[in-house]
């Protein structure tokens, strides 16, 4: 072999170790990227895990005052119907008393004719006393009826903004 040869044989040599050392530092920064990589993928992971475990706690808790909501909403419309009836059960019976009293006025006028001025006196005292009642009681029922009214928007907003808020976590999340 020549001189040539030989100095070509040693350039490839030198070539060769150059790309081999080259490779190896490609290797070595391949690798450290990847390893980075990978701990920023087990990060987020990590992070990811953490807003679900946290989303699915708000979600419990939001779904837990929603159905306490309901509950309390339907507790105070049972407890609205139940004065309601009450008060419109008073309000009958007052009725029923005030027709009463009109019909024996009426007994009372065909059957004696001198006693009949204090008799309708006393007769329109009562039935001043009975329609002044009627009007209280229908008073308290329409207050009561306005005061669960309100109680009930005021469940219905909280309920809305609930599901508002969890909507808007659920989107969020996405």
């Amino acid at each position: 072999m020549g001189r040539n040869e030989e100095k070509d044989i040693e350039a490839l040599k030198k070539l060769k170790e150059d790309l081999l050392s080259e490779i190896d530092f490609l290797k070595a920064r391949l690798e450290k990227e990847r390893t980075q990589h990978q701990e920023e993928i087990l990060k987020l992971q990590t992070q990811n895990i953490a807003l679900r475990t946290q989303f699915q706690e708000r979600e419990k808790e939001l779904t837990s005052k929603l159905t306490e909501l309901q509950k309390k909403l339907e507790q105070t419309h049972r407890e609205y119907e139940e004065a309601r009836r009450t008060w419109e059960e008073i309000l009958k019976n007052k009725e029923q008393e005030k027709n009463a009293i009109y019909a024996e006025l009426a007994i009372k006028e065909s059957e004696a004719g001198a006693d009949l001025e204090t008799e309708k006196r006393k007769f329109f005292e009562r039935e001043g006393e009975l329609l002044k009642e009627i009007d209280e009681l229908r008073a308290t029922l329409s207050e009561t009826k306005k005061q669960y009214e309100e109680k009930l928007k005021s469940l219905e907003t909280e309920k809305r903004e609930i599901f508002d808020e969890f909507q808007n976590k659920i989107s969020n999340l996405r």
